[in-house]
């Protein structure tokens, strides 16, 4: 796999883009997000739940999913924790 990226990112190159290779490392499967995690993880972001000031409640969220507050909580505490345990390369 290293080589073909290595040969990706030359032929990259040869035709003007502009490409560095950052790492290269296995994810583990504990560090993957559910489907469930990843599609509430994107509609909280699209809908400002991240932002400042929040543009969308957990509530609205939940009531979105149909979920409870509580639900939605974990799921969201869960999906956050294993993409930052992802971008630190921590593996658990």
């Amino acid at each position: 796999k290293n080589d073909q990226i290595k040969a990706l990112i030359a032929r990259m190159k040869d035709n003007g883009m502009d490409a560095t290779l950052q790492s290269i490392r296995d994810i583990s499967s504990k560090e993957e997000l559910t489907k469930r995690q990843e599609d509430i993880l994107k509609i909280a972001l699209e809908k400002g739940y991240f932002d400042y000031p929040k543009r969308t409640s957990i509530r609205e969220l939940a009531k979105l999913f149909g979920i409870s507050i509580s639900t939605l909580s974990e799921i969201l505490r869960s999906g956050q924790k294993k993409v930052m345990a992802s971008y630190f390369g921590e593996k658990r």
